[in-house]
């Protein structure tokens, strides 16, 4: 008999996430609760039913790993399905497929210390046409250096973007800043402050301002953790590993969110507060020994409800 734990949240974006060394991963994935799967949903709020569900996507869990995912739009009917793949015990490749066509393609690649030092992602066009974009990573001590290039044809690559990532003694990425290569300075700058269990508090973005041409402070996002265990991170964790997902999500973000936040917070996110534009969040919680079971996001805009998403976690 499986217990459901069910878990709401809302996905505005991608956030910056940080990292601890392996042992630590390990510890996080021996914690006693093992998931089977967890079912991501969206609402029809934009066009006032909030209770309607348009998208559905249940992943599937072995050892708080996701092994595959399957989905469906309701709206267009459109049915997604997903692979992940694990070589040596680290994930490698995952593959989606939109109406049973190859639609995306990440590969993971690790040096021999299993650190990733290259990640591509390949979005296919048709069967004899796609773009790629690459990732390489150069470790330091605390320091990670990063490229980004782009090509049509997998082979040809040209350099777009250089970055870092600055860690602090705890392996955590406290901050991250990235240029065009044919820039001088930098362009934008990510800051994360973290409390004593790591959760992520405060986020800070700063972006070159066309009218002073300096780096000024963009959007600042303040967060407030309970002391519940965080599913989600667990999942990611066990899926990724932290400093992986430290790595990738500064190159997807997509400003103001949530999701990746409790990405990387082992505890429920209690309250999620941003200057970004005319915004609110409500985020409604209860729990069962301590395990989030109950997790509401609502996100409204100039007043409006916007958006809603629910998660679903069974446990075995």
């Amino acid at each position: 008999m499986k217990n459901i734990l069910p878990v709401t949240f809302f996905l505005l974006g991608i956030l910056s996430s940080c990292s601890t060394d392996e042992n630590t991963d390990e510890q996080i994935n021996d914690q006693s609760i093992q998931f089977s799967n967890f079912i991501i949903k969206f609402y029809d709020v934009q066009n006032g039913n909030p209770e309607l569900v348009i998208d559905s996507t249940n992943y599937q869990l072995t050892d708080n790993r996701i092994i595959s995912a399957g989905g469906i739009r309701f709206s267009s009917n459109l049915e997604r399905s997903f692979n992940y793949t694990y070589t040596n015990d680290k994930l490698s490749e995952i593959t989606e497929f939109r109406d049973g066509e190859l639609y995306k393609r990440e590969l993971f690649n690790y040096d021999n210390n299993n650190e990733l030092f290259e990640y591509i992602e390949e979005f296919v066009v048709n069967s004899n046409e796609s773009s790629y974009t690459k990732y390489e990573f150069e470790h330091t001590n605390d320091t990670i250096y990063s490229t980004q290039s782009f090509s049509d044809d997998g082979i040809n690559f040209d350099d777009n973007l250089l970055s870092k990532h600055v860690l602090d003694i705890n392996d955590k990425c406290t901050y991250y800043s990235g240029r065009f290569i044919i820039d001088d300075e930098d362009r934008y700058v990510e800051t994360y402050i973290y409390d004593a269990n790591e959760n992520l508090i405060t986020e800070s973005d700063f972006a070159i301002s066309q009218q002073s041409g300096m780096l000024e402070p963009s959007i600042v996002n303040q967060i407030i953790p309970n002391t519940d265990t965080n599913p989600y991170y667990l999942i990611n964790v066990a899926t990724y590993t932290k400093k992986t997902l430290m790595l990738l999500y500064p190159f997807k973000n997509n400003g103001v969110n949530l999701i990746t936040a409790s990405r990387i917070s082992p505890n429920t996110i209690e309250t999620f507060n941003t200057n970004f534009g005319e915004s609110e969040s409500i985020i409604l919680s209860s729990s069962n020994n301590n395990i989030t079971n109950n997790n509401e996001f609502r996100f409204y805009l100039a007043g409006n409800y916007f958006s809603k998403e629910t998660r679903e976690y069974y446990v075995e």
